[in-house]
């Protein structure tokens, strides 16, 4: 972990002008993009082709990441002026239009590959009196993100700044060398915690691997390792315990279809990341239907799978256990027990691992965007133990996936710590809060 250390402070200090900045280190000066740079243009608007070629251009998810990502450009064609749109090392790609989140959102060229400033990017390019990496980090920190939103112009599901108003928004500047020295210092302790929330990222990748490990086994395979076994017959199951059986889901589950006629019903659920939770329909986040009379009423062990979007959408889980009556979307298909003795808790299980391993969109021959319970899911051949080891199966996954749940839980906090010491450093050093000379 970092070692803490105590914050320097400047010797003496005055008043900006500027209310949201407040007092900044004697010697600086309060400016702005057009004092730091020879210019901010838009990229070229040539129409991008599919196929790939020599001219590499930046959108918007290139620098997503506050980083170029090299993957995800676009191409286009040899055009006469294409020269001026080639990004020089060190100039800075700004996202200018954007959903409200993510605009600001920014980079700074590393000339690792060739590459050319593309449409909804606009390209900074410092002059002489300004240290690139130094802008970097200002139009990084928290305070100036907040003034490009407060300056944005809103439209539908997006919002946009000019080159105008964002070169005036104003900038706390000292000089170059001290903004080299700030730079150079934001890199080391940056570089520091990204490989600490690196390393945080990969034990919980490792932790998610391991959960999935155990659920498979636990729900392919049974709990007693000395049983011996059998091939099920099933390709992505392979060898079950001897004593079970394999049955056809149908005999199993039905398709649950009970709407929610005159609003009866006012829980309103969703599915997401593989579990079902209450959703927010005040903050109208999302497509909402003028009523929710077409919704479906689900109520606990029942299991809903979102077989919708399956030539598109290959990372959504999409499988979960309702623990609670409510209402969702009609879209989902929901699953209801036919018989008593079986526990929807492990099924819920199976067919999570079924999931994970991409099941769902081999079926309807991959051409299919959207599957019904009727035919080939319906018929989906799965194993069936003895309820009773049912059960058994299903809490000792509910006591484990629990134990693992929490570890990933603090892990990610360990991150959030991280990141937002991250941003806390940003915005004192380029501010002048703390003195790194």
């Amino acid at each position: 972990m970092l070692q803490s250390e105590t914050v320097k402070k400047y010797d003496t200090y005055k008043d900006s002008g500027i209310e949201w900045i407040g007092e900044i280190p004697q010697e600086w000066t309060v400016g702005n993009l057009k004092r730091l740079t020879d210019f901010i243009k838009n990229g070229t608007s040539a129409t991008q082709v599919e196929n790939e070629t020599e001219y590499k251009v930046s959108r918007i998810e290139t620098i997503s990441t506050g980083e170029i990502n090299y993957s995800k450009t676009g191409y286009v064609q040899y055009f006469d002026n294409i020269d001026d749109y080639k990004l020089n090392s060190n100039d800075i790609l700004f996202s200018n239009i954007n959903s409200l989140e993510m605009v600001g959102n920014v980079a700074i060229y590393d000339n690792k590959e060739s590459l050319y400033s593309g449409m909804n990017l606009l390209r900074i390019s410092v002059n002489k009196n300004c240290c690139p990496k130094w802008l970097f980090y200002v139009l990084k920190n928290s305070y100036f993100k907040e003034q490009v939103k407060a300056n944005a112009k809103h439209a539908i599901n997006q919002v946009s700044i000019s080159v105008g108003r964002l070169s005036q928004i104003p900038i706390i500047i000292p000089i170059k060398d001290e903004q080299q020295q700030i730079a150079d210092y934001l890199d080391k302790k940056c570089g520091e915690i990204d490989k600490v929330v690196e390393t945080e990222k990969s034990v919980i990748e490792k932790l998610k691997e391991y959960k999935q490990s155990i659920i498979t086994e636990a729900v392919t395979k049974g709990l007693d390792k000395s049983v011996p076994l059998k091939d099920s017959g099933i390709e992505w199951i392979g060898k079950i315990p001897q004593h079970w059986d394999v049955c056809k889901l149908l005999k199993l589950y039905k398709e649950r279809k009970c709407k929610n006629k005159g609003n009866i019903e006012t829980n309103v659920l969703s599915l997401s990341y593989g579990n079902i939770k209450k959703r927010n329909v005040k903050n109208n986040m999302g497509l909402l239907p003028e009523s929710f009379e077409t919704y479906n009423i689900i109520i606990p062990n029942n299991i809903v799978l979102r077989l919708t979007d399956l030539q598109n959408d290959h990372k959504s889980l999409r499988c979960g256990l309702v623990k609670e009556q409510g209402i969702i979307t009609s879209a989902y298909v929901t699953l209801e027990k036919k018989i008593d003795r079986i526990s929807s808790n492990y099924y819920y299980r199976l067919l999570y691992t079924f999931d994970i391993m991409k099941g769902f969109y081999g079926m309807g021959d991959g051409v299919r965007q959207n599957l019904k319970y009727d035919g080939e899911l319906c018929n989906l051949l799965v194993v069936k133990p003895p309820f009773e080891e049912q059960q058994q199966i299903a809490k000792y996954l509910d006591n484990k996936c629990s134990e693992i749940d929490k570890a990933i839980a603090d892990k990610e906090q360990v991150i959030e710590k991280f990141t937002e010491y991250k941003k806390s450093l940003i915005y004192e050093c380029v501010t002048g809060k703390r003195k790194v000379v």
